[in-house]
């Protein structure tokens, strides 16, 4: 499976839960705390899910410095 596909996938989650326990459920609204873990460990892409808003709002956070990152 690719990266790709398995994002996909996540996101089709996320909205299942979002939908049955709908918002409030403030997960992780910090951009920089994810960059920072996927470049500590070294993984090429990372999901910042929020569940807080009344839409849920997800954001990839890309890792430039891996080899497997694809512009």
């Amino acid at each position: 499976m690719t990266l790709d596909e398995i994002t996909y996938k996540i996101n089709g989650c996320a909205m299942k839960v979002h939908k049955a326990l709908g918002n409030g459920f403030q997960e992780d609204v910090h951009l920089a705390q994810a960059k920072n873990y996927v470049v500590a460990y070294n993984f090429p892409v990372g999901l910042l899910i929020n569940f807080g808003a009344t839409s849920l709002q997800f954001k990839k956070v890309y890792n430039r410095q891996n080899q497997d990152f694809q512009d």
